[in-house]
């Protein structure tokens, strides 16, 4: 690369930064104590990006084979695999990290440089397709600041696609060359884009192949020649990224997305692209919108390639990744009217290896600005050029800021105002885990825990929080958030909210060896806190403003830690009662509701928090703690109306109960999706045999979301 290259590339970085941050202030002068709010009520995922970057870098600078054995869900092994593990983002992470300690200010900074370089990139490429600077500069903001990338800006495993544009790059030059040093930077910039997450792996191979398709018919005989360099870069990166993929094959229960699922989170075939942004809710409608000069320049450039334009090759390259992006966006099912037309997700989802989980098909819309945003860069050097200007005499530049500026106006960056939300650093971490910190390490349980699917979104915020919170200690923490938790983590869970019931303390001794319990006051009922400020047989450590921490350590050894990580035997639960089915002595059951003397209610779609008593009135232990096989005792629930069934479902009992043993449970269930007045009637069951007469509560209003 040249020198003047080089200052090419150095003005149109601080051009794209200024823009940058032009966009995203005030976040700039909050990069140590505050993040980017996520859209709705939902803001675990905040929480868990940040946690598996600082996991990822502490852990490949302490125990680098120990990697996807996280602190999270103990003792659970490989939880890391219940998300994605974001190597990908390290090189930006990780220095910043490492050189401050300071979580946030390293989360915040990847997001705004990842943003930047991916403005850079997209230079970088059209430069090499032999664009213009300017109109190469009009492409590479088109890229990085589109409503695509800045809407979804907290979703770093989403929008970090900088490294894309260059494997397209270094492909062509390592087609083009021959030389290794390109291939070599073809295998990094392939396996770092890769590593960034599922969905951009995706995205990457999709894009690849179609470049590759495209690029081996336009240069066959390159082909012949270089095909060695070129298969060695693309197979080192798939070696890598196989490798880091491996704990994700072992890993069971990752569903297959049904149809109609996945057809609510696909684009709709127009409105995604020619909607305006919208920024008071995450909609589908504008998230891909492609702007009106943006839209004129790629036809231009379309029709520019019709007309035998200089930059053919590339105008084909860049509109077939369009035209496969957006028919992937579209999902599996194209509805004209009643009729419903199978498009290529489908297939994807039954040949490809874990396409399957990936269930929002709108989210190949950021392999779509790929394509776009370099016909939209093509096509601004060809409109300059019909214009009869010099794309490089003094009036081209000011036509491509004026076209910055539009575009600017026309995407909603003078609209948008970047939301921020204040995420704790080791400066104002609550003082409980400061003094946990600097305690011999122990496995930690907070409390009041919240499972995935039983917890409304500020129950899992919490318990996001508590496994950022450990980025300060990194204990081994039986708590945990992830999109695919093992299943232990909430059998652990549900005796963990007994506590404290001895009982479920000897329990959870057993099963993990818990030495710390946190309690959070603020977070419990009234009658709850003042259980636990009244406890006087626990050794407490002290009170700190409203966090309680609790030494439970002694000699009792965690002798069933083996029958949690790896199951049960055969035939057993994991305490050794018997699994089978239970005959007509052992299904004699009461189940009560515990009213809170106000009528319940719940918005529909939502979830609806329930207390119950349940006893075992029968002569057997009913088998709960099961393995994977097996049947256990649960709780039944059905929403009734008009004396038909709307809704049911299944709720797991935290352990085995012995005869004559009661116990009192609570948690939540989802509401029916329809607004109205429900009865909810509740039932011990094993299998499709029910125990015992069914509990009725009886008038539950449903309401609408608003109401």
């Amino acid at each position: 690369m040249s020198l003047a290259d080089l200052r090419s590339l150095g003005l149109a970085a601080l051009l794209l930064l200024a823009a940058t941050v032009f966009l995203f202030w005030p976040a700039p002068l909050h990069m140590a104590d505050r993040v980017f709010e996520t859209p709705g009520a939902l803001q675990a995922d905040s929480y868990l990006i940040t946690w598996v970057l600082a996991w990822d870098v502490h852990a490949l600078t302490t125990d680098p084979l120990g990697l996807f054995d996280a602190n999270i869900y103990y003792p659970a092994r490989g939880v890391l695999a219940g998300s994605e593990h974001m190597l990908g983002h390290l090189p930006l992470f990780g220095p910043a990290y490492l050189l401050t300690g300071n979580p946030v200010l390293a989360i915040q900074l990847t997001r705004l440089l990842t943003v930047l370089f991916c403005g850079v990139a997209m230079y970088a490429l059209l430069r090499q397709w032999r664009v213009a600077p300017g109109p190469a500069l009009f492409g590479g903001f088109v890229y990085a600041l589109c409503p695509t990338r800045y809407l979804t800006v907290h979703a770093l495993q989403l929008v970090a696609a900088p490294y894309l544009p260059l494997v397209l790059l270094f492909f062509d030059r390592t087609l083009a060359r021959g030389r290794w040093r390109d291939s070599a930077a073809l295998a990094i910039c392939l396996a770092l884009q890769m590593l960034c997450s599922f969905y951009l792996a995706y995205i990457t191979a999709v894009a690849l192949a179609v470049h590759a398709v495209v690029r081996a018919v336009q240069n066959t005989r390159e082909v012949r020649l270089h095909w060695l360099p070129l298969l060695s870069g693309l197979g080192v990166a798939g070696a890598v990224f196989l490798l880091t993929s491996l704990p994700y094959a072992s890993r069971s229960g990752i569903p297959a997305h049904g149809v109609d699922l996945l057809e609510s989170f696909s684009a709709s075939p127009l409105a995604t692209y020619v909607t305006r942004p919208q920024f008071d809710r995450f909609a589908r409608l504008g998230m891909a919108y492609v702007g009106v000069l943006p839209g004129l320049f790629a036809v231009c450039a379309v029709v520019a390639a019709w007309r035998d334009s200089p930059r053919r090759r590339e105008i084909v390259v860049a509109a077939a990744l369009c035209v496969a992006m957006y028919v992937l966006a579209l999902g599996p099912t194209l509805r004209i009217g009643d009729l419903g037309v199978p498009l290529p997700y489908r297939l994807l989802s039954a040949v490809v290896p874990g396409f399957e989980s990936m269930r929002v098909p709108l989210r190949f819309t950021f392999g779509f600005v790929l394509g776009f945003a370099a016909l939209a860069g093509i096509g601004c050097g060809v409109a300059i050029r019909w214009l009869g200007l010099d794309a490089r005499g003094r009036a081209a530049p000011l036509l491509v800021a004026v076209a910055i500026g539009v575009t600017a106006l026309d995407f909603g960056h003078f609209e948008y105002r970047a939301r921020l939300r204040p995420m704790a650093t080791a400066a104002d971490l609550p003082e409980v885990y400061g003094r946990l910190g600097a305690l011999d390490e122990g496995v930690v349980v907070e409390l009041p825990t919240a499972i995935l699917g039983e917890a409304g979104f500020a129950a899992l915020d919490r318990e996001a929080i508590y496994a950022y919170n450990s980025v300060f200690h990194w204990y081994p923490l039986i708590n945990g958030y992830t999109g695919y938790p093992p299943r232990s983590a909430a059998l652990l869970k549900r005796i963990a909210n007994l506590l404290p019931d001895r009982r479920a303390l000897a329990l959870l001794r057993r099963t993990t060896g818990v030495d710390y319990v946190v309690v959070h006051l603020d977070q419990l009922d009234e009658s709850a806190a003042e259980r636990w400020t009244r406890l006087a047989d626990w050794t407490l450590i002290g009170r700190y403003g409203d966090d309680l921490l609790f030494s439970v350590a002694d000699d009792q050894a965690a002798d069933l830690l083996p029958a949690v990580t790896r199951g049960p035997t055969a035939g057993t639960t994991i305490l050794g009662n018997p699994a089978g089915a239970l005959d007509a002595a052992g299904q004699r059951a009461r189940i009560e509701v515990v009213e809170s003397g106000e009528p319940p209610s719940a918005v529909a779609g939502f979830f609806l928090p329930y207390r119950l008593e349940v006893e075992n009135r029968s002569k057997r232990v009913w088998p709960v703690l099961t393995g994977e096989s097996e049947q256990p005792v649960e709780i039944e629930y059905r929403w009734l109306k008009g004396g038909g069934e709307v809704r049911s479902g299944r709720l797991a009992l935290p352990y085995d109960l012995t005869p004559g043993e009661q116990i009192t449970v609570s948690g939540a269930v989802v509401a029916p999706a329809t607004a109205g007045s429900y009865d909810l009637q509740w039932a011990i069951a094993q299998g499709e045999r029910r125990f015992a007469e069914p509990a009725m509560q009886r008038s539950v209003e449903v309401r609408s979301l608003g109401d």
